[in-house]
């Protein structure tokens, strides 16, 4: 009898382990941390990268609706399709004649 309770004990707490193993308990999620107290000038310096960050992205938006306009111009005047260095300004064109006359004066191009 002593034999038997003991297994029979045995075998619940294996069905115990068996039970908690099959269904694990789902963890909860760590607190947040808590508020970080910022120094001024930390908060400050935070504050101004972002503004210039805000204010590089919204130059580069402007320059990009400004080529596009230039661009549409162009071509409601008759212009015909533009190389990409040529619609963003980066180039300039020049006057031959200009160029000519610069190199026969001695001038260095």
């Amino acid at each position: 009898a002593e034999a038997e309770a003991k297994a029979k004990a045995e075998a619940e707490r294996l069905a115990a382990t068996a039970a908690t193993a099959a269904c694990p308990t789902i963890p909860l999620d760590p607190p947040p941390p808590p508020p970080r107290h910022r120094h001024p000038i930390e908060a400050e310096a935070e504050r101004k990268f972002l503004q210039i960050r805000l204010n590089t992205i919204v130059r580069a938006q402007e320059r990009e609706e400004e080529r596009e306009w230039k661009v549409e111009l162009w071509r409601k005047q008759g212009g015909g399709t533009l190389d990409s260095v040529l619609a963003s300004g980066a180039a300039a064109l020049l006057d031959a004649k200009w160029i000519i006359s610069h190199a026969e004066a001695g001038g260095v191009l």
